[in-house]
């Protein structure tokens, strides 16, 4: 029970400077681009699927198909 005079006391940090002294960029990196890897695919496997088999490509498969403004922008 905190009375009118008592601070508050300090928040607890996020995460353990552990955690901090460890540099997980490579490891972000990796996940990022099998993430990508894998929408990528799904995205041209629906394309094909439309165009190829169905025969039916409609203007939300050219949609699908255009990479966004992040995406062209990224390195």
């Amino acid at each position: 029970m905190l009375l009118s005079r008592q601070a508050a006391p300090p928040p607890q940090p996020l995460f353990s400077p552990e955690f901090l002294a460890v540099d997980h960029g490579t490891r972000m990196i990796i996940i990022k681009a099998k993430i990508k890897g894998v929408s990528s695919m799904v995205a041209f496997l629906r394309v094909y699927v439309k165009a190829v088999m169905l025969k039916t490509v409609g203007w939300n498969d050219y949609m699908v198909s255009e990479p966004s403004p992040v995406e062209e922008n990224e390195g």
